[in-house]
């Protein structure tokens, strides 16, 4: 049995108690029209014989105070009614009637407060469950979307280093193979200017020779050795230039080698750094929404928690009531034993 089955079970035992009350009533006006004409003077009748029927009658309606219309039923119908004993009971049936009414509207009152109470806490809980629905549709959102963000930022990522590392390392690759051609160029450059130094050596050395011996020669010749060691001076002036510019070639080749590692390295220090913040920002928003998750199963197991204190309120004012009731009615087997509801409200 559900909360709402059970509250329309005690709606309807009220119900069963103010028709009870209504009978009760009902009869209490057939006796007072009864009374009032038993205690006329022309139908008094008093005998001994009566005196004693009630007498003996009189424990057996003090034992059963709530049914004192059946006796009197039974002596108006024998005209036997004494007055004196008959107006207690009325006033006692009166009380109790009062008293019953007053009980049923307590009871009524509590039941619609209790309705009320069950009511608030439906309409709160059914807000928390959507609220609920909510914020999980938010996180299931929130983390596909982080999930899908981080998948297509690691392939962008690794795609983008892909293509700058194979950049870079096309460019040391070229730069080496510069570096190796300038090199050997180098050598080779070397290797023409230490010759050309030892034919310019072998031409200054007959010059000399001829100088020494002090013969007479032919001016051509002369002009041909020293055309020659001039020339010779020259291609020693161009070489070694060749070779300056050669070695500030190979230095500012191996400035930007180093400068390209430089930057790899600063590139991947950046990218490193950058995904250490995204990782850290997607913890701390998970964090956030873990957080979220937990006040939300708190306030839910504090509203289920009222809802239950609220359900045992009204099973208490149930099983209250249902006693007063037995206690009233012990011989009609008006009260029902209550069944052992533990269900939630929904």
């Amino acid at each position: 049995m559900t909360g709402k089955e059970h509250l329309r079970a005690m709606e309807q035992e009220l119900e069963q108690c103010v028709s009870k009350i209504a009978s009760l009533t009902s009869k209490n006006a057939k006796l007072k029209a009864k009374l009032s004409v038993a205690t006329h003077p022309k139908r008094i009748s008093l005998t001994k014989k009566t005196s004693k029927h009630r007498s003996e009658e009189q424990p057996a309606t003090s034992s059963e105070p709530l049914e004192p219309t059946t006796a009197l039923h039974a002596s108006c119908g024998k005209d036997q009614v004494n007055p004196d004993l008959t107006t207690p009971i009325i006033a006692k049936l009166r009380e109790q009637i009062e008293t019953m009414s007053n009980q049923l509207s307590s009871r009524e009152q509590e039941n619609l407060s209790l309705l009320q109470s069950l009511g608030e806490i439906k309409e709160k809980h059914t807000e928390i469950e959507t609220v609920r629905s909510k914020l999980e549709a938010q996180l299931q959102a929130l983390q596909a979307q982080y999930d899908k963000l981080a998948h297509d930022k690691e392939v962008e990522q690794v795609t983008s280093m892909d293509a700058y590392v194979n950049q870079v390392n096309e460019q040391l690759h070229r730069i080496e193979q510069e570096k190796v051609q300038l090199q050997h160029e180098k050598e080779l450059l070397t290797a023409e200017l230490n010759t050309k130094n030892e034919k310019k050596d072998q031409a200054k050395g007959k010059v000399i020779a001829v100088c020494e011996k002090e013969t007479e020669t032919d001016d051509t010749e002369v002009s041909n050795l020293e055309s020659v060691v001039r020339s010779y001076d020259q291609q020693q002036r161009e070489a070694v230039a060749r070779i300056e510019q050669l070695e500030l070639q190979v230095k500012q080749e191996q400035d930007q080698y180093e400068e390209a590692v430089y930057s790899i390295q600063s590139k991947l220090h950046e990218k490193l750094q950058q995904l250490q913040e995204e990782q850290s920002h997607a913890e701390e928003q998970k964090r956030e929404l873990e957080a979220k998750g937990a006040d939300l199963m708190e306030w839910r197991a504090r509203f289920e928690h009222e809802f239950d204190e609220y359900k045992a309120a009204s099973d208490g004012a149930a099983a209250e009531s249902e006693a007063r009731i037995a206690r009233m009615f012990p011989t009609r087997g008006f009260a029902k034993p209550r069944e052992n509801n533990n269900a939630r409200y929904p």
